[in-house]
C-alpha cells in the first residue's frame, strides 16, 4: 500500500487529492490481493485516522460481497482473522460511529455466508469480548442488528396487522 497516499489522505481536504485517492481504493477493490494489504492497515493499527480506516473497511466489503464465495477456505480464515482482531480493537478503541456500522455490516456478511456450517463459534466469539465494558457492549449490539436486518427481517413474512 502506497504510505504516500496514505498520508495525502490523513493530511489532505483537496478535492483533487481525494479523488486520486478514491480511484487508489477503488483499484484495490479490483485485485485479489488488495483486501489483504487493506487487512494488514487495519491490523497493524499504525493509521488511526477514521478515512484510511473506512476506506480499508470498503475495500473488504468489496472483497466480501464479490469474492469471497470463491476463495480458498484458508484464505477465509485470514479473513475472519483479521476481522476478529479489528472487532477487539473496536471493543477497547474509541471508533466513530461510521467505523462501528461498516465493522458490524462486514461481520455480518461473513456470517451470512459461514454461519452456522463453518463458523460456528461466531455468536461465542462476540459474546466473550462482552467483558471489554461498554464499546465492547455497543458493538456487539451493533451486529446483532445488522444480522437481524440482513437475515432474520428478510425471512420473516411480514403483513400489515
Amino acid at each position: 500500500m502506497d504510505n504516500r497516499l496514505l498520508h495525502l489522505l490523513t493530511s489532505s481536504d483537496s478535492s483533487e487529492v481525494q479523488q486520486h485517492i478514491l480511484k487508489y481504493f477503488e483499484e484495490f477493490k479490483k485485485q485479489d490481493q488488495g483486501w489483504q494489504l487493506c487487512a494488514n492497515v487495519l491490523e497493524s493499527n499504525i493509521y488511526r485516522d477514521e478515512r484510511v480506516q473506512f476506506f480499508c473497511l470498503q475495500v473488504l466489503e468489496a472483497h466480501i460481497k464479490t469474492r469471497y464465495a470463491q476463495i480458498e477456505d484458508s484464505m477465509k480464515e485470514n479473513l475472519k482473522s483479521c476481522l476478529r482482531k479489528w472487532y477487539f480493537q473496536c471493543c477497547i478503541t474509541q471508533q466513530k460511529n461510521f467505523i462501528l456500522n461498516k465493522t458490524s455490516h462486514l461481520l455480518c456478511l461473513v456470517f451470512i455466508q459461514e454461519y452456522p456450517n463453518k463458523w460456528t463459534s461466531f455468536f461465542t466469539e462476540i459474546l466473550e469480548l462482552l467483558e471489554k465494558g461498554p464499546l465492547a457492549v455497543d458493538l456487539y449490539l451493533r451486529v446483532l442488528l445488522a444480522v437481524d436486518e440482513e437475515v432474520v427481517a428478510r425471512h420473516i413474512p411480514h403483513t400489515q396487522q
